[in-house]
């Protein structure tokens, strides 16, 4: 994948503060944020400690925000579909659709 095609991933991501490891690290991790480093070395080619050091500096960075669960909704019992409408006058839709998006 060139760089070009890493914008579509990873968006508003500066693509000049990330080098190829950095963006290989990261698509793993999107795959699966609890593999161990040793796990993202082999995938990836790259050094184990590199990998941890990579991680904290991203994290340090804000690049990585948290690591979080993906729940089934269906299985934990949240069956529930809401539909929710909001009005609010022209001045602020462009800034109300900008907070929900």
């Amino acid at each position: 994948m060139n760089r070009r095609n890493w914008s579509l991933v990873f968006g508003d991501v500066p693509l000049a503060s990330l080098d190829e490891s950095d963006l290989k690290i990261l698509m793993e991790l999107q795959k699966d944020g609890r593999m161990s480093y040793a796990e993202i070395s082999g995938r990836t080619g790259v050094a184990s400690s590199t990998v941890y050091d990579k991680i904290t500096r991203l994290k340090e960075k804000g690049i990585i925000k948290a690591f979080t669960v993906v729940l089934d909704s269906k299985k934990v019992g949240f069956n529930v579909v809401a539909f929710v409408g909001i009005e609010t006058g022209a001045e602020l839709y462009r800034r109300v659709t900008e907070e929900l998006s």
